[in-house]
């Protein structure tokens, strides 16, 4: 058992392979923290590959371009190169793997196949674009959280803005004022929310009916002075 087992690790094949499951693993940890069971498996992958390696003879300065590879997924992940570190540390994978098993395994013979390592290389840089593409998309998302998120959004208002009265928000009673220190707007009415200050919101009419309206409201008074007068 236990030489069948030697004997499966000693194909620089399989070695490589356990390396591309640890990596994958990690990159996958590291892009989404708290999923733990792929970082297991990366680092029993991990310990298996330097066990196997010891006894191929490898071109260790081959493992330090693999490495190099798995720095550059993670920096494209944190930096804005928008997918170059990714391409970068593709051919890095590459190269650094067929100089890693240059000499393959001097007992057997066996040699890495370049096109499991190609084809291997190419797997590791879709995924590595995959997620990538979809944590540039969630970061490109607006803001549906906190105050940012308010600004923009419609309430309506419970009590009369006098320019002073009360909204409602995302089923909320908020105090609220309207932009317009001289106006005043109706319960009922439809507003926007145009800034945050502390616990009041900052308010406009939300259509132009409503914005005629008040300034209606506001001339009305000076119209009967006029026929007071």
């Amino acid at each position: 058992m236990l030489e069948t087992i030697s004997s499966f690790l000693h194909d620089p094949n399989i070695v490589f392979l356990l390396f591309i499951v640890a990596m994958i693993g990690f990159y996958t940890e590291i892009a989404h923290p708290g999923i733990i069971v792929p970082a297991v498996i990366a680092a029993l992958a991990l310990v298996l590959f330097l066990f196997a390696a010891v006894a191929l003879t490898p071109n260790w300065i081959g493992l330090i371009f693999m490495l190099a590879a798995f720095t550059l997924l993670i920096l494209d992940l944190h930096l804005p190169a928008n997918g170059i570190f990714t391409l970068i540390g593709i051919a890095s994978l590459i190269f650094g793997t067929l100089l890693f098993f240059q000499n393959g395994d001097p007992q057997t013979g066996l040699q890495i196949l370049p096109w499991l390592v190609y084809s291997m290389s190419g797997l590791v840089g879709g995924i590595a674009l995959m997620l990538l593409f979809f944590i540039l998309r969630v970061r490109r998302l607006p803001v549906t959280t906190g105050v940012e998120s308010m600004v923009g959004a419609q309430a309506v208002v419970t009590t009369a803005l006098r320019p002073i009265g009360r909204v409602r928000y995302g089923g909320e009673n908020w105090e609220a004022a309207l932009d317009q220190p001289d106006a005043s707007l109706e319960e009922g009415a439809e507003v926007q929310i145009v800034a945050v200050d502390g616990l009041r919101l900052q308010v406009r009419p939300l259509y132009a009916q409503q914005q005629q309206q008040i300034f209606s409201n506001n001339d009305r008074p000076s119209s009967l002075h006029s026929h007071e007068a």
